[in-house]
C-alpha cells in the first residue's frame, strides 16, 4: 500500500513503502512520523524520528506538517529546515508518537546526542535565515507557560511560576512566552524583571524560546522541542512524560507546592478563557 503525502513545505521526498512496523523490527529502512495535532507535537515527533534514524543507522523521512500544526491565527508557517535523507527505496516505520523513545531500551541522552541536536539546530537556523527571521532576543531567560489548552496534569499555577522566577532568576530578565491576557498571569505580571510575550504567532514565540540564553520549559512538546534546539541551560518546573536530559536542571523553590507532586487536577484551578486551536501544545 502506498501513502501519498502532500507537504506544506517544498522539498524532495524519496518514495518509501509504508509498512506496519514496531520498535523491534530490523527490516525497515526509513523512519518517519505523521501526526495531525499542534506544531510542537508534530515537530517533536519528527525530531524523534530523525534521532532514531541516526541512532540505528536508518534513513529519516520528512513528512510535511499537517494543516493543524499552524492554525489560522498563526503569524506565519515556521520553517524547520527538516528534509528527507538521500536514500534509496525501502520499507518505512512511521513511529506516530514521540513517546516511542520510552520503549526502545535507551536513555533520552542516547538519542539526543550533541551531533543530533547540532544537526537539528543547524537545519532550523538555516531555515530562519532563508526567511530573514531574527535569531536574537533581549531575554536572559525565556519561560514557556502553557495556558491555552492546559488542564489537569498539564496545568501549573501562577503561584508556582512566581516562586520559580523569584527564587531562581531574581536578577535576570525573564520573558514569559504564552497566550492569553496579562490578567491571566496574576502576580507574575507585577514582577519587575518579567516581560510578558503573549502572542498567537507560533513562529515568533518558538524562536524566542530557542534563542534565549536560558529556557524554562513547561509540560509541552512546544517548549520541549525548543529545548532540544536551544544551546543554553534548560530548566524544568516539573517532570513529565518526555524525559529531561542529564544536563537539564529543575528549578528551585522557596516553598513546597503540592501540585508539583501530584498529577491530579487542581480543585480550584483558575478559569481561563479558552483559546481554540492552540498551537502551543
Amino acid at each position: 500500500m502506498f501513502l501519498c503525502i502532500i507537504p506544506i513545505f517544498s522539498f524532495s521526498i524519496i518514495p518509501a513503502e509504508t509498512h506496519a512496523h514496531n520498535e523491534n523490527d530490523d527490516d525497515f529502512k526509513w523512519v518517519s512520523c505523521s501526526r495531525t495535532d499542534g506544531f510542537g507535537s508534530q515537530y517533536q515527533c519528527q525530531m524523534v524520528a530523525l534521532a532514531i534514524a541516526r541512532h540505528d543507522g536508518k534513513c529519516f523521512k520528512y513528512i510535511g506538517f499537517r494543516r493543524h500544526g499552524f492554525h489560522h491565527h498563526s503569524g506565519h508557517r515556521l520553517q524547520t529546515g527538516l528534509k528527507s535523507d538521500n536514500c534509496t527505496h525501502g520499507q518505512e516505520w512511521d513511529i506516530q508518537t514521540a513517546t516511542i523513545l520510552h520503549k526502545l531500551g535507551h536513555t533520552a541522552d542516547d538519542f539526543w546526542t550533541d551531533a543530533v541536536r547540532s544537526e537539528l539546530r543547524n537545519l532550523f537556523w538555516s531555515a530562519q535565515r532563508e526567511t530573514q527571521s531574527s535569531s536574537t532576543t533581549l531575554c536572559e531567560v525565556a519561560l514557556h507557560i502553557r495556558r491555552g489548552d492546559a488542564g489537569g496534569d498539564r496545568f501549573i499555577s501562577n503561584e508556582v511560576y512566581h516562586d520559580a522566577i523569584a527564587t531562581q532568576f531574581p536578577n535576570k530578565k525573564v520573558c514569559v512566552v504564552s497566550e492569553g491576557r496579562p490578567a491571566d498571569f496574576g502576580s507574575i505580571q507585577a514582577l519587575q524583571n518579567v516581560e510578558l510575550i503573549l502572542t498567537s504567532d507560533t513562529g515568533y514565540a518558538f524562536q524566542q524560546l530557542v534563542a534565549a540564553p536560558e529556557l524554562v520549559i513547561s509540560q509541552s512538546s512546544f517548549s520541549y522541542a525548543a529545548a532540544l534546539l536551544n544551546k543554553g541551560q534548560i530548566w524544568y518546573v516539573k517532570g513529565f512524560w518526555h524525559d529531561a536530559l542529564k544536563d537539564w536542571r529543575q528549578v528551585f523553590f522557596q516553598k513546597e507546592h503540592m501540585e508539583l507532586e501530584s498529577h491530579a487536577r487542581l480543585e480550584h484551578m483558575p478559569k481561563y478563557e479558552p483559546i481554540a486551536e492552540s498551537d502551543f501544545d
